[in-house]
């Protein structure tokens, strides 16, 4: 569980960023994801990318890079989405919702497409961290 995820002690976000190219996307979806309390982003491949805060010509936008320092939110990188998945199922979340409130291995991961068959994700029961 993340340093984040102790102190908040609640359900959280998480973003998996794979197969963006652009960069201002990269960018924005990084402000995004701190803007949700994300305490982690997991980049798949993005080889092009720097995701160091303190490197010359760094990705990261000014104002995460010493939120990235200090260890509240951090940037995980993986060669591929399978290496990536594996991380992501093997963390221990939080459940809650009911009387079996606990402690399980593995959190949810949910694919996001904007496309015909989309579902409005607000309706979605989140009763644990979940990475998108």
């Amino acid at each position: 569980m993340s340093k984040v995820d102790e102190e908040t002690g609640g359900p959280r976000p998480y973003l998996i960023l794979t197969n963006i190219s652009k960069r201002q996307n990269v960018r924005n979806l990084l402000q995004l994801s701190a803007a949700f309390g994300c305490p982690a982003v997991f980049v798949v491949g993005q080889p092009s990318f720097e995701f160091d805060p303190d490197a010359d010509g760094t990705d990261v936008p000014s104002q995460l890079r010493e939120g990235i320092r200090r260890g509240t939110m951090e940037i995980v990188r993986f060669d591929g989405l399978d290496e990536c998945v594996a991380h992501v199922k093997s963390m221990d979340v939080e459940r809650s919702g009911g009387a079996g409130d606990d402690r399980r291995r593995g959190m949810p991961i949910l694919g996001v497409e904007i496309d015909e068959s989309s579902v409005n994700l607000e309706s979605e029961p989140f009763a644990s961290s979940t990475a998108f």
